[in-house]
């Protein structure tokens, strides 16, 4: 579901939509779920835009916490 959500796993991996770069985020931060797809949530952190896949993807609800 789109809101904002804090994160309170260790971290975790994320790509950037533009770039594809690997970037990691740390325990605390705060995501803003944009859209979500059959196999990726795409989140909008420090006004980027970011794919989250895999593992990070399934495990989304258990390792981030709903703010809003």
């Amino acid at each position: 579901a789109e809101g904002t959500y804090k994160l309170i796993n260790d971290s975790v991996i994320c790509y950037s939509v533009e770039l594809g770069k690997m970037v990691e985020l740390k325990q605390g931060s705060e995501v803003e779920v944009v859209t979500t797809f059959e196999n990726k949530i795409v989140i909008k952190f420090n006004n980027d835009y970011f794919n989250l896949i895999n593992r990070n993807f399934i495990y989304f609800n258990y390792w981030f916490e709903k703010v809003d």
